[in-house]
């Protein structure tokens, strides 16, 4: 569910508003929104673009806005790994 999430704000970030003539399924290469898991799945690519959706009439910087503000909410955010 992130994954979608983040897909429909970068979407967002990247295309503006959401035009249902114009962004059908297809529209965009999922490799580059999607996690790899998530690439096969036609169900997830059309929820990536019903979230796209309700998006609509969010301006760009508030879009990044809320990119950055979901990545701050992750449980690893911020997290160092070390060997």
């Amino acid at each position: 569910e992130e994954g979608l999430s983040f897909a429909a704000l970068q979407l967002q970030v990247d295309h503006g508003d959401y035009i249902p003539n114009k962004h059908t399924v297809g529209f965009v290469e999922k490799e580059k929104y999607l996690p790899p898991r998530q690439h096969k799945n036609k169900k997830d690519e059309a929820a990536m673009y019903r979230d796209w959706e309700n998006l609509r009439g969010l301006k760009k910087l508030e879009a990044q806005y809320r990119y950055t503000k979901l990545c701050r909410s992750l449980a690893t955010f911020g997290v160092q790994i070390f060997k």
